[in-house]
């Protein structure tokens, strides 16, 4: 996963890797690597990786990040059904007129925002890793594998 981020590669370039080498281990060690994950799905299964993102929704002109389930809620509690962005580009600035973004976010009737931005942080990612049963002996299996 880390060389997928590192290399910017697309994830069918991951699961091709994947499956190489697996064609690889099982031509090498033979039926011992059957149960190798040949695709990401599996292999975040095998390793219990679990996506917990946070949705934000940014704003299509400015590009502010605005968290969705607070937007929700002030869908839900908003009388008029249109949510705008409320950024002020230079807010502290003297000789400007401070003038918010008010491009709309959603709309109460299609209830969906334009886009969704989806963010993991990656101490989540890694303290799931971490608190698996039996982490080390996990660690140690590939090595003492026969």
């Amino acid at each position: 996963m880390t060389f997928q981020k590192k290399f910017n590669l697309p994830e069918t370039a991951t699961e091709s890797q994947l499956k190489f080498m697996k064609i690889v281990l099982k031509e090498i060690g033979g039926d011992i690597y059957n149960s190798f994950p040949d695709s990401l799905y599996l292999a975040r299964i095998q390793l219990g990786l679990k996506d917990r993102f946070h949705s934000f929704m940014p704003c299509l002109k400015c590009h502010k990040l605005y968290n969705k389930t607070d937007m929700d809620e002030i869908q839900k509690n908003d009388s008029i059904g249109i949510i705008r962005c409320s950024h002020v580009e230079f807010p502290n600035s003297a000789s400007r007129r401070m003038k918010s973004c008010q491009t709309v976010l959603a709309e109460r009737e299609v209830k969906k925002p334009e886009l969704i931005y989806p963010f993991v942080p990656i101490h989540q990612q890694l303290e799931t890793l971490y608190r698996q049963p039996h982490f080390e002996r996990l660690l140690r299996h590939w090595s003492n594998r026969r």
